[in-house]
C-alpha cells in the first residue's frame, strides 16, 4: 500500500526556466495517468486517488501544479501564461517522470490542459483524455456556457482588485462549492484546499482564465478519433458538463460520457469508488490495443 512518502517529488525547468512542482507514485511499467487540477487548486487534490488500492494496482500515477498555481512558479507577466508554455511544462514533466503516451485526466479548468498539448506539441502524446467536469478549451464562449452562474458570479471578485472582505468570503464559497456536501468533508482538508488558492493573486487568478489559448487542434485530434471520455458530476454546482459535451461531440468521433452520481463538482473527492472504476475502464480500453503500457 502506497503511502505519502512512497510519492517521488521533482521540480522540473520548463521551457522558460519557471519551476514546476510534480509527483509520481505507482509502477512506472504500468500505463501511465497524468492529472491536472482545476482552478486555484494544486495536484495535492489527487491525495486520495494517489492512495487508491484500485489504481495504484492498475496505473502509474504522474501530477504537477499548473504554472500561476500551487507549489510552481508564478509568472509575472501575460508571457507567461502562453498555450506553449503549458505545454513544455507538461513535457518537461512527462520527461522527468519518462512519460509516454499518458492518459490525462483534466478536471474543470486543469481540462484546458489537453488543447495547450495537442496544440504545440507535435505528434500528439496523449493516447487519451479522461476529462471531469471539463472546460475543454479557453474561449469566452464555451467559458460562458460551461460555468455555471454561481461559479460565474465567483469570478468576478477573483479576478479583480476587490475589497480584501469580499475577496475572502468569495474563495471560502468557491472552496464549498466543490463539493456536494462540504460540511461531510473534514475540515482540515477543506481549510487545506482553501489555503491552495491563497497564492494566487487576481492577475494569478485572471491569467488562469483569460489566457489565449487555439481548440482547433483539439478538435482535429477529436475528428482523428483520440480516446476521449467526459464526465459529468450529477450535483456539480460549478460546471455544466453538458455544454462541454454538445462542444466536443460534433467532432470527436471517440466520445463516451458518464455521470458520476451523488457527486459535486470534486467528483474524486465525493464518489471516489465510481470515479476509478471509470478511469481505471477507460485506461484499459485505450491501452487494450497497445502494447508495453506507456513506453
Amino acid at each position: 500500500m502506497a503511502t505519502a512518502s512512497s510519492f517521488v517529488t521533482k521540480q522540473v525547468q520548463s521551457s522558460d526556466g519557471l519551476t514546476i512542482y510534480a509527483e509520481a507514485v505507482g509502477d512506472s511499467s504500468k500505463p501511465a495517468v497524468v492529472f491536472v487540477h482545476g482552478f486555484m487548486l494544486s495536484g495535492a487534490v489527487w491525495d486520495n486517488l494517489f492512495l487508491d488500492p484500485t489504481l495504484l494496482s492498475s496505473v502509474y500515477m504522474v501530477r504537477y501544479d499548473v504554472r500561476g498555481e500551487g507549489r510552481s512558479g508564478k509568472p509575472t507577466s501575460s508571457d507567461g501564461y502562453a498555450s506553449a508554455l503549458f505545454a513544455a511544462d507538461y513535457q518537461a514533466v512527462a520527461s522527468a517522470f519518462g512519460v509516454k503516451n499518458p492518459v490525462l485526466v483534466g478536471w474543470s479548468l486543469g481540462a484546458t490542459a489537453a488543447a495547450d498539448i495537442i496544440a504545440n506539441i507535435n505528434p500528439n502524446p496523449l493516447a487519451g483524455i479522461f476529462y471531469v467536469a471539463p472546460l475543454p478549451y479557453i474561449n469566452e464562449t464555451l467559458i460562458e456556457a460551461c460555468a455555471s452562474a454561481l461559479l460565474q458570479s465567483f469570478l468576478g471578485p477573483l479576478t479583480s482588485d476587490t475589497d480584501v472582505t469580499t475577496s475572502l468570503s468569495t474563495r471560502v464559497a468557491f472552496g464549498n462549492a466543490l463539493f456536494i456536501n462540504p460540511d461531510a468533508i473534514p475540515w482540515e482538508e477543506r481549510f487545506e484546499w482553501n489555503g491552495m488558492g491563497l497564492s494566487m493573486g487576481p492577475f494569478e487568478c485572471s491569467s488562469a482564465t483569460s489566457r489565449p489559448q487555439d481548440g482547433g487542434p483539439l478538435l482535429a485530434a477529436g475528428q482523428a478519433g483520440l480516446p476521449t471520455m467526459i464526465v459529468a458530476a450529477s450535483n456539480d454546482q460549478q460546471v455544466v458538463t453538458q455544454s462541454a459535451i454538445n462542444a466536443l461531440q460534433p467532432y470527436f468521433t471517440n466520445l463516451t460520457t458518464a455521470t458520476i452520481q451523488n457527486a459535486g463538482h470534486a467528483a474524486h473527492i465525493d464518489n471516489q469508488s465510481a470515479y476509478v472504476q471509470l478511469l481505471t475502464t477507460f485506461v484499459k480500453q485505450v491501452n487494450k490495443h497497445r502494447r508495453g503500457g506507456h513506453h
